[in-house]
C-alpha cells in the first residue's frame, strides 16, 4: 500500500496531491489550519487571493486527499463542514531536547528583580509583533525592571529596530538555540492575528513559561484562560497590557501558571 504525505493545502507542494492521485497513490494531507477559510493574512489583497484559491483549487486538494490529518481539535467543525475524511493527530515538542538545553550564556546573568518577556517568531504583520513592541515601549518608563526581548530574523526590519530598540527592548535576531533562550525568560507573548497550532507557543509552554496569547486558531486549544496562560483579543493592546501586568505583579501566579503550562 503506497502512501504519500503532504503538508497543508496552500503551499506549492500541495499541488502534488493531484499528481499523486492520478498515479493511483494514497495521500495523507496534514494541517494545523485552513488558510483562506479560517486563517487569514492582514493584507486585504492577499486575503482575497487566498480565499479564492482556498475555495477552488485548495478545496479540491483537500477533497482528493484520502485522509486529512488535523493537528488539533479546533479544526474539526470546519473539516466536517467541508466534508473531509479527517482524523486528529496532535503535534508535539521534544521535551528531552528542551530539558537538556542549558540557559543561553550570552543572556546571563540576570539582574535582581528583573522580569523578562519574549516574543519568538517571524516578523510578519499577521504575527502582530508590532503590537508587542508598542506595549513594551509604553510600559518601559513605568516598569524599569522589565525587559522585552524579540527573537526572529531582523535583517529586513532595521527601521523597526531603530524605532523600538532600547535598554529595555532587545532584538536578539535569528537564534538557533531558542530552547536555551527560553530558559532565561519568564513570560512568553504571542500576539498573532491568525494562527494554526503555533510551535513557538508549545515550546514556550513546554519550557515552563507563563504565556499571554491572542485568542485565535489552535491557541485556544493549548491555553486555558487563567490556568495555563492568559488570552486576549487580537489587536487589543489594553487587554495585552492588563494580562502582562497581572503576571508582572504576581510572581507566584507567574510561576504556577508556567508549571501548569508545562
Amino acid at each position: 500500500c503506497i502512501r504519500d504525505r503532504v503538508n497543508k493545502h496552500m503551499f506549492y507542494t500541495s499541488l502534488a496531491v493531484i499528481w499523486l492521485k492520478l498515479m493511483g497513490k494514497r495521500v495523507f494531507l496534514q494541517t494545523d489550519t485552513f488558510p483562506g477559510i479560517v486563517w487569514f493574512p492582514k493584507s486585504k489583497i492577499v486575503k482575497l487571493i487566498m480565499v479564492i484559491y482556498a475555495w477552488t483549487l485548495g478545496w479540491l486538494i483537500l477533497k482528493l486527499a484520502d485522509k486529512v490529518i488535523l493537528l488539533h481539535e479546533g479544526l474539526i467543525s470546519t473539516a466536517k463542514k467541508l466534508g473531509l475524511n479527517w482524523t486528529v493527530i496532535h503535534n508535539g515538542v521534544d521535551f528531552e531536547k528542551i530539558k537538556n538545553s542549558p540557559p543561553a550564556k550570552d543572556l546571563l546573568p540576570k539582574a535582581k528583580n528583573e522580569i523578562r518577556v519574549i516574543y519568538v517568531g517571524r516578523l510578519e504583520s499577521v504575527k502582530g509583533y508590532y503590537d508587542y513592541l508598542k506595549v513594551a515601549q509604553k510600559m518601559n518608563n513605568s516598569y524599569p525592571n522589565l525587559k522585552f526581548y524579540l527573537a526572529g530574523d531582523i535583517s529586513n526590519k532595521q527601521q523597526i529596530v531603530k524605532k523600538y530598540q532600547s535598554k529595555q527592548i532587545i532584538f536578539l535576531g535569528h537564534r538557533d538555540d531558542i530552547f536555551s533562550v527560553l530558559k532565561t525568560m519568564d513570560i512568553f507573548v504571542l500576539p498573532s492575528y491568525s494562527e494554526g497550532l503555533p510551535n513557538a507557543l508549545m515550546e514556550a509552554m513546554a519550557s515552563g513559561l507563563a504565556v499571554v496569547a491572542s485568542n485565535v486558531g489552535g491557541v485556544k486549544v493549548l491555553v486555558k484562560e487563567g490556568q495555563t496562560g492568559f488570552l486576549f483579543s487580537p489587536g487589543n493592546l489594553s487587554q495585552l497590557e492588563k494580562k502582562l501586568l497581572k503576571l508582572f505583579k504576581n510572581p507566584i501566579l507567574r510561576i504556577r501558571m508556567g508549571q501548569k503550562a508545562q
